[in-house]
């Protein structure tokens, strides 16, 4: 499994920017960008991170893309899982503390969504969600 670096540096220099505490569970953080969805970080599991933009569809929230990472491995985080609307695949799953990888076989798609991860990581960096963004109270 391909890991993620740029979105494991984009998200810790976010935390650390608006003080958010990566380690706390069941922790989270929304970001309001002008021009832009909202960028939600909650940690969701002991060594389970969702990063998510967030939109309003006939009242109910939609995220596109919602992405699960397992931060648990020594090495750096992996991106497991995929939800966008009408589409979500999952690459592994933590239980009791273990990654088990599922669709196995299929490793070049965890690939090609750990380089999606990293494209997205580039272009959150270039739309200035660092310096820009504004911290919202509630998570949605």
């Amino acid at each position: 499994m391909k890991l993620s670096p740029r979105m494991q540096a984009f998200v810790t220099a976010l935390a650390r920017h608006y003080d958010f505490d990566l380690t706390r569970a069941e922790n989270h953080l929304r970001l309001e960008l002008d021009g832009f969805l909202p960028l939600v970080i909650e940690k969701i599991g002991p060594e389970l991170l969702s990063l998510a933009h967030y939109y309003k569809l006939n009242g109910d929230l939609v995220a596109t893309p919602d992405v699960v990472f397992y931060t648990g491995g020594s090495q750096g985080w992996l991106a497991i899982e995929i939800s966008q609307p009408l589409d979500y695949t999952r690459y592994a799953y933590v239980e009791e503390g273990v990654l088990v990888e599922v669709n196995e076989g299929q490793g070049q798609d965890q690939e090609d969504l750990a380089a999606f991860v990293e494209e997205w990581a580039a272009l959150l960096y270039g739309q200035s969600w660092l310096t820009g963004a504004n911290r919202a109270g509630k998570p949605y």
